[in-house]
């Protein structure tokens, strides 16, 4: 959800590779996810790409696990409109 960068749903995978218990949702607020302020603003830059062009990708994006460990993948988002007036992205 943007701008507020929130997290409303996340798939099984997602939430494993991020180190949540089983059923357990995700964290809602987005910062938590990133180590560093470079990788919160090229996935800001990612949303606004695809909110302003349907969808965009980046490669190599760092994330911090729940436990604090570093991953890094290829991340992909495309707008989705349910209708209401706020800015969503898959």
């Amino acid at each position: 959800r943007y701008p507020e960068r929130r997290v409303e749903r996340a798939n099984p995978r997602m939430l494993q590779m991020i180190g949540a218990a089983d059923g357990a949702p995700a964290p809602d607020a987005a910062r938590g996810y990133y180590p560093d302020e470079e990788s919160y603003v090229r996935m800001g830059t990612l949303a606004e790409t695809v909110l302003r062009e349907g969808s965009a990708s980046l490669r190599d994006v760092c994330l911090r696990r729940l436990d604090g460990e570093l991953l890094w993948m290829d991340v992909s988002g495309s707008r989705l409109d349910l209708g209401d007036g706020v800015s969503r992205i898959v």
